[in-house]
């Protein structure tokens, strides 16, 4: 029942935000992308209603034949029964419930499901999931303790003083699902007459479920789109969410060319126009930020400098749907980074980082020194001081002290390069080459850094392979969006080419150029381009990498094209 417990912390958390009454009118409006105040029950189409504002999250509902069938049941079992009731006066039905589809595990999704079940359904009742729901529940579990604090410093827990009065008894506030059915990708069962097909749409949760209605062309989203940028990485603590895989989910939605998108978090988008560019932006603005942020960490940018720089270009961060009410550019940027890097950032320094307690108290040091010079001399002085005090009285090396010298180092090179820096840092990184002998891996990175101070060089782009030169063929298209240069984008331009490999039996590629990025589409509709280009694999790859000439062909648009590429 350990998953019990942090959907609970979770849920809690988050409608906290809908029970308190000391907002502002500034939060308020700051939070109405994100959370419908106002209850309203909204036809979709016939025979489909969202219940909107009655908690964190929406209740769908479909009329079939002979029964009802939900999708997500909020937090709350009192809050899904108000929603339902509503629901039910809207569609003036009382059939009976035949099944609740889940669209993930987060608990404002699945709270109300047992309980829906057993006052409005009966044993043959489903609830449907995908088959990786228990895993991501259970995955999430082993961390409850930790994730306590943080959700509720995101969800302002501390400021907001109206409580549940089951949090104030400190009884338990939530119910957990039961599923009793599972679904795989693509599967499409009949559930009171109406045809019902699943999406694995990989975005917030591994699990998501996305569901498709042909016959009314009514998408459910879940939560692979709502009315914010997305939190591909969240504060209160998760892994950082697929960038890639989640882009690709929406760009997935965005084939089936529906006419309703139903969201699990703000009001339905109604009319496949509208859709289109919904699903369009939003898929457009997740790849503009992990493409570039790619891009930028193979051009050996630090962290830091790849935050200063990704930004959404206007044409995506004026759409209301990609505000930054919830999820964040910079966040998602740090996020993205940590996917594919994990937490070391390649310095030195961090290669043992100091903790918070320690670096303060060296750090009081440093403040509290009379030094008579400017600040840059007093960093090379305490540096220095780090190497000449590293041992104490029984002549142990102190290494908190040499990794405390490296920083200061790492600091003043970051003001400007000078001999002496030069002196010191390559003393105390011999210091500690020494005593990291016994790991391969610190030893190597300490004695790389020696070696680029020696050579005043701030470090090597040594490039294992040329993906476009060396990868087979199909995964070397799949590269180009990675190298797009989006400081040169020109908002108005909207290119399509269908590129044709002449020695590959029907292999035919399409890339599309809008909103600063590059769409690659693997099985492109002939019909969508105006032409295909022919080349051999041989042109293709030299080409992309810039070792072949364009200036004597008449191909316009690939020349446009690679002028965009790295």
């Amino acid at each position: 029942m350990r998953q019990f417990n942090f959907n609970f912390i979770l849920a809690i958390s988050a409608l906290l935000l809908k029970e308190c009454n000391a907002e502002n009118e500034d939060q308020k409006q700051q939070r109405a992308t994100i959370l419908q105040k106002e209850k309203k029950i909204t036809m979709v189409t016939s025979g489909v209603w969202v219940a909107v504002g009655y908690d964190f999250s929406n209740m769908i509902l479909f009329e079939g034949d002979d029964g009802m069938v939900i999708v997500d049941t909020l937090t709350y079992d009192f809050r899904a029964r108000v929603a339902y009731k509503d629901l039910l006066q809207a569609s003036n039905s009382t059939k009976i419930l035949k099944a609740i589809i889940l669209t993930h595990f987060h608990l404002d999704h699945i709270g109300g499901a047992n309980a829906m079940k057993r006052e409005y359904g009966n044993s043959k009742t489903k609830i449907y999931a995908h088959n990786s729901m228990a895993y991501e529940r259970s995955r999430y579990a082993r961390v409850v303790p930790f994730y306590a604090n943080r959700v509720s410093t995101q969800m302002g827990v501390e400021v907001y003083p109206k409580a549940l009065p089951c949090m104030m008894k400190k009884e338990s506030c939530l119910d957990t699902a039961t599923v009793t059915d599972t679904v795989e990708d693509g599967e499409k069962i009949k559930i009171a007459g109406l045809d019902f097909e699943f999406l694995h749409t990989i975005g917030e949760t591994n699990d998501q479920i996305s569901i498709w209605l042909a016959s009314k062309f009514l998408l459910v989203a879940a939560d692979t789109v709502y009315a914010s940028f997305p939190n591909i990485y969240s504060l209160r603590g998760t892994p950082t969410r697929d960038a890639f895989a989640w882009y690709h989910s929406v760009g997935r939605m965005r084939e089936l060319s529906p006419h309703h998108l139903v969201l699990c978090h703000g009001d339905p988008i109604q009319g496949n126009f509208l859709v289109d560019i919904a699903l369009t932006v939003y898929r457009d603005g997740i790849q503009f930020v992990h493409d570039q942020t790619v891009r930028l960490m193979n051009k050996g940018l630090k962290l830091n400098e790849i935050v200063e720089t990704v930004r959404l270009p206007p044409m995506l961060r004026d759409r209301k749907i990609l505000n930054e009410a919830y999820g964040k550019v910079e966040w998602s940027v740090r996020g993205i980074y940590d996917h594919y890097n994990g937490w070391f950032d390649g310095e030195a320094d961090n290669i043992f980082p100091l903790s918070r307690s320690k670096t303060a108290k060296f750090m009081q040091q440093l403040l509290s020194d009379e030094y008579n010079g400017t600040a840059y001399e007093k960093l090379l002085h305490h540096a220095n001081m780090t190497l000449t005090n590293s041992k104490n009285e029984e002549g142990t090396v102190l290494k908190d002290k040499l990794q405390w010298g490296l920083h200061l180092c790492g600091i003043a090179l970051e003001i400007r390069e000078s001999d002496e820096l030069q002196k010191i840092a390559t003393d105390i990184s011999k210091a500690v080459i020494e005593i990291n002998k016994e790991n391969m891996i610190a030893h190597n990175f300490y004695l790389v850094y020696l070696k680029r101070l020696q050579l005043r060089i701030s470090g090597t782009m040594f490039a294992l392979l040329n993906p476009i030169e060396h990868l087979p063929i199909g995964e070397a298209f799949e590269v180009i969006p990675f190298r797009f240069k989006a400081e040169n984008c020109d908002p108005d331009l909207t290119l399509k080419l269908l590129i044709r490999i002449i020695d590959k039996l029907d292999f035919v590629q399409g890339y599309i150029m809008r909103n600063c990025i590059i769409e690659h589409i693997k099985n492109p509709a002939r019909e969508y381009f105006s032409r295909a280009i022919k080349l051999s694999t041989v042109q293709f790859r030299q080409i992309f990498s810039k070792t072949f000439d364009l200036n004597n062909t008449s191909l316009h648009d690939l020349k446009t094209f690679v002028s965009f590429i790295d």
